[in-house]
């Protein structure tokens, strides 16, 4: 039986090199797009079949011929092991790439739900930083001309809490809102270092045009930065809301304001022939 002995330990080489090539391969198809899974699997399995048949087709052949011997039985014994791994292997590939694919839609989920919240809270405190490069821009185009000597000026006060809220926003919105925010935000330590200097040249006498003229391009360009990161800040598809004309008309009478004014009626009529649209449309 020495041939039978040969073409059988044949087989159990070429199971082990299959079990080997398929670990492999589960290894590659881990970074696969899911949906070409099961083509991949099935075209692997053609592709070894093919690839081993000469080693398993004559043991085969073999066995049709002389019948089971107890080196076939070790054999089948290995087949069936590896058979079983890999189905093993294969179930928990998809356990796997089921919990990472849950796993990363909630944390999404999540993220989308605080930069929802964000953006709640982004306007009010981007409108404190508009506030400030405001009271920046009258209290630099206040100053005389030229600047006398023990002149006092003051810094308008950066609203700290504003930019704190901001940068605990920061984490969960998308990467080119968070950009922009980033870079007004690094504006903002620029120009308040900068302008926080003209304090002591106004008040030793030694504060020249050109430096206020500077400082007052500065906050101009605060003002604009804080004005793009608006856009990012509530989302670039945002739409206002407004009242509807019932609603308008009960905010005005709860506040005594006479609503048989023209302009207020113009505007009322306007917002119901709006919603009567939205309704035939619908």
């Amino acid at each position: 039986m020495p041939d039978a002995n040969r073409k059988i330990h044949s087989a159990r080489v070429t199971v082990t090199m299959t079990c080997s090539k398929a670990a492999t391969f589960m290894k590659w198809l881990n970074g696969q797009d899911v949906r070409l899974t099961i083509p991949l699997i099935v075209l692997f399995a053609i592709g070894i079949a093919g690839f081993w048949a000469p080693n398993y087709i004559p043991a085969i052949a073999l066995v049709a011929r002389e019948g089971v011997n107890q080196e076939w039985l070790g054999f089948i014994g290995n087949i069936v092991g590896a058979t079983v791994t890999l189905i093993a292997a294969g179930i928990a590939w998809f356990a796997v790439r089921r919990q990472i694919t849950a796993q990363t839609i909630a944390a999404e989920q999540i993220r989308a739900r605080k930069a929802f919240a964000a953006r709640g809270i982004l306007p009010m405190s981007l409108s404190a930083l508009y506030h400030y490069a405001e009271q920046c821009i009258a209290a630099l185009d206040a100053l005389p001309d030229p600047v006398a000597p023990a002149t006092m000026f003051h810094v308008p006060t950066l609203p700290l809490q504003d930019v704190q809220e901001i940068r605990a926003a920061l984490e969960d919105m998308e990467p080119e809102a968070a950009q922009q925010l980033v870079e007004t935000l690094q504006f903002l330590q620029i120009q308040h270092a900068r302008i926080r200097a003209l304090e002591r040249n106004a008040f030793d006498g030694a504060l020249i045009a050109h430096e206020i003229q500077r400082r007052l391009i500065d906050a101009a360009d605060l003002v604009a930065l804080i004005n793009r990161s608006f856009i990012h800040a509530r989302g670039t598809k945002f739409v206002a809301p407004t009242a509807t004309a019932e609603e308008l008309e009960s905010a005005l009478l709860m506040h005594n304001v006479n609503d048989g004014q023209f302009w207020i009626q113009t505007e009322l009529k306007r917002r119901r022939d709006a919603e009567s649209d939205r309704d035939l449309n619908d």
